[in-house]
């Protein structure tokens, strides 16, 4: 992932596991959005 792996750490409770959960699907999100908007942004005056 571009902005670093967040590290969870298995020995953790369980809040703490959904919210390192929910932090890596937020990251993953974010990601795809920024590729999108990247690619969109490459591909705008080309399909323009």
């Amino acid at each position: 992932m571009w902005m670093g792996e967040w590290e969870c750490s298995p020995n953790q409770v369980e809040e703490s596991s959904l919210l390192c959960d929910l932090i890596d699907v937020l990251g993953s999100f974010v990601s795809g959005a920024l590729m999108v908007i990247w690619l969109s942004r490459m591909l705008g005056p080309i399909v323009a």
